[in-house]
């Protein structure tokens, strides 16, 4: 991964209106401004980092505590994708202990606020089948019932709800190893 010179990111600060730190919604919305109107048509992501349990001091500030002052465990992502561009960006990180339903649901909203007001167009919600994830998107999205979208509140367009085919392939070869593992090579 190749990282931007200082002057760089400092000329990107300085046009986002960053003070003390980057003002995720003006960094944003210079962005999208060089979108088109179908770049701007996204498919939001969200994984799970996982993340060695300690405390950093870093540039004055402590690191890796959530918000309620507990050590963080998770980073919580959220990524846009355009559907019909190049174009992929951080919209969020959220330091957690410990990740549930509601937490992500919490989060999940503060993110689509912001995707609006930065005038992207959520069209799909991509998401691995996690635990936690499956009962973020059936009962606080589904309203009980797994459907494959939901309507948008606010535009009301269909946001389609998609699980990552990648950790989907990936939990049944591994799935498939654990009972090949188990198995008597006779019985297979």
């Amino acid at each position: 991964m190749t990282l931007p010179s200082v002057s760089t990111l400092k000329n990107i600060t300085r046009r986002a209106g960053g003070r003390a730190g980057l003002d995720n919604s003006a960094y944003l919305k210079m962005r999208v401004s060089k979108l088109n109107q179908f770049q701007r048509t996204v498919i939001l992501i969200v994984d799970e980092i996982y993340v060695a349990k300690r405390v950093e001091y870093s540039g004055g500030e402590v690191q890796k505590l959530t918000p309620d002052g507990e050590v963080a465990s998770t980073l919580l992502c959220f990524v846009a994708k355009s559907l019909t561009g190049k174009y992929k960006d951080i919209v969020a990180i959220f330091p957690m202990s410990k990740l549930t339903a509601l937490k992500l649901y919490e989060c999940y909203k503060d993110v689509i606020s912001l995707l609006r007001s930065v005038s992207f167009n959520l069209v799909a919600l991509s998401i691995d089948n996690a635990s936690t994830n499956r009962k973020f998107v059936v009962d606080c999205l589904c309203d009980g019932s797994l459907k494959t979208h939901i309507i948008d509140s606010v535009t009301g367009q269909p946001m389609f709800i998609l699980f990552d085919p990648v950790h989907d392939i990936k939990n049944v070869y591994n799935n498939f190893q654990s009972l090949t593992a188990c198995a008597p090579m006779s019985t297979l």
